[in-house]
């Protein structure tokens, strides 16, 4: 009886060894496969699990000789795979967005250079012509995006972490991110871009005042220096979007915590920039930015007007803040619809497509031939880049529920297969944007 005992007892200490066993390995793997989903971030398709693998095997100083790596470099930047929930509607959209941003600048910058600047105009005087023309909307797009992913990802990770959130590491990321590239292209563009070329239309001095206020461009302020001051014109840009981040968690937390609170702070917060926008742009009479070039009797005082515009509201964060805020009431639908799909019948996506064709189109189409006066330009101005946004946000909302169908298969990227030319074109570019921006702007001016 006491050996039956014993073995019975056996048994069970192995039955419970083999239960702990297959409870620890679960527990395990789960661990994996939640520190897996943390490096892949699916949303934006990021699929680095082996590159963090390898990285972790290699010494430090390996490591950091890596980054120079043009092979391994090269293998990141080229990669196409994407995975299954990424937002891939928003590869297409930045593709296309810095494309339009590098023509604009590409045509500006030829514009100092010109001789016959007249012809010129005469010849840009048309319907085609006005994408070019309207190429500055380019840049909201970057905003509404960029709202968008920090809206759509922070409310995906607020959800997960029941609102705890380490607000010092959701700045301490975004700068280390972001500054170290843009110090190195500002310092570059500083002390040693005036020696890169020479010759009558080389302006070699236009960066000295910078010399003395580069630490503006350090603290993303340099959006309010004068553009005749601003040595890099571009950057205002990259000012803005820092600012905004700076101040999203006022309507993150609120729209995740108290949805109500939340969005009445956006909305108020877009009344206010309409507001700031039409108030300065009727008191001080600013026109919208290139509208009227063709037909200006005296181009110098036009530009002279048109730079006005661009100093007081065209760089200033208060009356570019909308297509970012339309961006965050985007993420926060897109993240309480939980990856629906097809869920509007075909007059409410042909209401939709035709409201959104009209906001965007009109905006950039609807000024062809147009004289406005003092008021006209005011609401405008006041309006323009919201109603541009609401139409690019159409988009990518209806490709994200599965309600593109041709548009969004053949021109946003919502095809799977990440062998078609357009993925191997398009996803490279999009995952580099920010250094494409970096880099591809300061180069028109040497080019011309």
């Amino acid at each position: 009886m006491a050996e039956e005992r014993n073995a019975q007892d056996a048994d069970r200490n192995s039955d419970l060894t083999e239960t702990s066993a297959i409870n620890s390995t679960r527990k395990s793997y789960d661990s994996c496969q939640d520190m897996s989903s943390l490096i892949e971030n699916p949303e934006l398709g990021l699929s680095s699990v082996s590159f963090q693998k390898k990285k972790k095997e290699y010494p430090i100083m390996k490591r950091i000789l890596l980054c120079f790596s043009a092979i391994e470099n090269g293998q990141k930047i080229l990669n196409t795979n994407t995975s299954e929930g990424q937002l891939r509607s928003v590869h297409g959209i930045r593709f296309l967005s810095l494309t339009w941003v590098i023509l604009g600048h590409t045509y500006i910058s030829s514009m100092n250079m010109i001789g016959n600047r007249i012809d010129v105009l005469k010849e840009i005087d048309s319907v085609p012509f006005q994408v070019l023309l309207q190429a500055p909307f380019a840049v909201d797009s970057f905003f509404l995006l960029g709202g968008f992913l920090l809206a759509y990802l922070f409310l995906k990770e607020a959800d997960k972490k029941s609102g705890k959130i380490s607000w010092l590491f959701f700045y301490i990321h975004r700068l280390w991110r972001i500054t170290p590239a843009y110090m190195v292209v500002v310092f570059f563009y500083i002390f040693v871009f005036k020696y890169v070329g020479s010759g009558p239309f080389w302006d070699d001095n236009h960066c000295d005042d910078a010399r003395t206020s580069w630490w503006k461009y350090l603290l993303y302020i340099n959006n309010f220096i004068p553009i005749n001051k601003m040595c890099i014109g571009w950057s205002w840009y990259l000012a803005n979007d820092m600012q905004f981040y700076l101040i999203s968690p006022l309507f993150l937390y609120p729209l995740w915590r108290w949805p109500r609170v939340g969005f009445s702070i956006l909305a108020l917060t877009l009344i206010s920039t309409w507001t700031a926008t039409g108030v300065l742009s009727y008191k001080y009479d600013l026109i919208p930015m290139f509208v009227g070039a063709t037909h200006a009797k005296d181009f110098n005082a036009y530009a002279e007007k048109m730079w006005n515009s661009f100093d007081l509201i065209y760089d200033k964060p208060y009356c570019r803040i909308a297509p970012y805020i339309i961006g965050i009431i985007l993420g926060f639908i897109l993240n309480r619809i939980n990856k629906r799909k097809n869920f509007m019948n075909w007059w409410q996506q042909t209401l939709g497509w035709t409201v959104a064709a009209f906001c965007s189109l009109s905006v950039v189409f609807g000024l062809y031939h147009v004289q406005m006066d003092r008021l006209t330009a005011a609401f405008y101005n006041a309006l323009c880049r919201s109603s541009f946004s609401i139409g690019l946000a159409w988009i990518i909302f209806v490709c994200e529920t599965g309600h593109g169908s041709f548009y969004c298969q053949n021109l946003i990227m919502e095809s799977s297969d990440s062998t078609q030319p357009y993925y191997i074109l398009c996803l490279p570019c999009s995952s580099n944007s920010y250094s494409w921006l970096l880099l591809c702007v300061p180069k028109c001016n040497p080019f011309h």
